[in-house]
């Protein structure tokens, strides 16, 4: 929801958000991913996307694309329609 409303995310590697990223598409997502239980990285991620609005508006648009081309409701329609072709 995230990435197709215009933010950008910064998710641990302990939530399941960057396993169900890697479920869907066969590209990382454009989040970024910190260490569970590293609060310095967690800071740092932080400052740095608060204070680089260019690379981070760069990352919203790649979100929202990664979004649309993986986890829009055509993009799954398009998948199950291949997978009910192949049965």
């Amino acid at each position: 929801e995230a990435l197709s409303c215009g933010a950008f995310p910064i998710v641990s590697t302990g939530g399941s958000i960057p396993f169900w990223h890697r479920q869907f598409a066969p590209v990382p997502s454009p989040v970024a991913v910190v260490p569970q239980d590293n609060i310095a990285t967690l800071k740092n991620e932080i400052s740095y996307w608060l204070t680089n609005p260019t690379p981070r508006f760069e990352k919203v648009r790649e979100g929202q694309a990664w979004v649309e081309e993986f986890l829009s409701s055509r993009s799954i329609a398009r998948r199950l329609v291949e997978a009910f072709r192949k049965m």
